[in-house]
């Protein structure tokens, strides 16, 4: 499947601007952390687990959007811990 573009999105919802965020001062905690309403950090979560877990099916990355829009806990927000989470319930 390779990378997805925005029109690859299922929820259109998003926001595409930087509200507050300045990519260039980016601090650890905001890089840590997934925002999981602004379309381009959802964008490059989606893709950089589709390349790191080798997944090539089209629904992976409607999967894992669904998954982070509507399964996972609203309190994990560690970009981390999230993916972690949607490993061990991929299944």
């Amino acid at each position: 499947m390779g990378r997805i573009k925005k029109a690859d999105l299922v929820y259109t919802d998003y926001s595409w601007k930087a509200a507050k965020d300045n990519p260039k001062k980016k601090g650890k905690l905001e890089r840590a952390q997934l925002n999981r309403k602004q379309g381009y950090e959802v964008l490059y979560f989606v893709n950089r687990f589709l390349d790191k877990y080798y997944l090539k099916e089209p629904s992976s990355s409607a999967k894992i959007e669904h998954m982070l829009r509507k399964d996972i806990p609203k309190t994990i927000k560690d970009r981390k811990k999230i993916e972690a989470w949607i490993v061990e319930h991929w299944g």
